[in-house]
């Protein structure tokens, strides 16, 4: 079951100031400082490599969302909110065997839960759904996340580093690396 988020919701919203320009502005210097690595083919793994070790019943466990919309920089910038406000815009599912749309394994950039745990709506008490009011006056509806890890695809593979020191408290990983969090996810739990 995909679960969307576009809609205004009637529950408590939680209202969040954010200033798109600075995260354009980082996307850009990002991009910049990386271009000839984001550009040229990469030769890291890819999510969708990665996931392949797995049958789709221990997919099933973890939640995803990927930043799949606009251009190369404002995928860099979506990251970048993602991280710094834990709110997406759009929607989640299951890694794979949702019995409709799995999660989109192909974004940039993908934030996937903890095992078991779906991405939005942990604790029913706190405020889930959130108005993004952004600098320019645009209003937007977004959901609070609860994420496990964030991912670089391998196309922003170059950018896990710099990310890593601008969100030290975040695990950021290479979709390399990606394998061992989810084995990580499964020990944890069977104990």
């Amino acid at each position: 079951m995909k679960e969307s988020f576009e809609k205004n919701h009637q529950e408590s919203i939680l209202e969040v100031s954010i200033d798109e320009k600075h995260y354009k502005h980082l996307a850009l210097k990002l991009f910049e400082d990386n271009k000839d690595k984001i550009l040229n083919r990469p030769t890291s793994e890819s999510i969708e490599d990665v996931l392949k070790e797995f049958d789709s019943e221990a997919l099933n466990k973890f939640w995803g969302h990927g930043a799949t919309r606009g251009d190369i920089n404002e995928r860099i910038a979506a990251a970048i909110s993602l991280l710094d406000n834990k709110v997406m815009i759009g929607s989640c599912a299951p890694l794979a065997g949702s019995g409709y749309n799995n999660a989109y394994i192909d974004g940039d950039f993908f934030v996937i839960s903890h095992k078991d745990h779906k991405l939005v709506g942990r604790d029913v008490k706190e405020k889930q759904y959130v108005k993004l009011k952004e600098t320019t006056g645009k209003i937007r509806t977004g959901i609070k996340i609860h994420p496990g890890v964030f991912v670089c695809n391998n196309r922003f593979d170059a950018l896990v580093e710099p990310l890593r020191k601008l969100f030290p408290d975040e695990k950021i990983l290479h979709a390399g690396e990606l394998a061992n969090y989810i084995k990580e996810q499964e020990s944890e739990f069977k104990e």
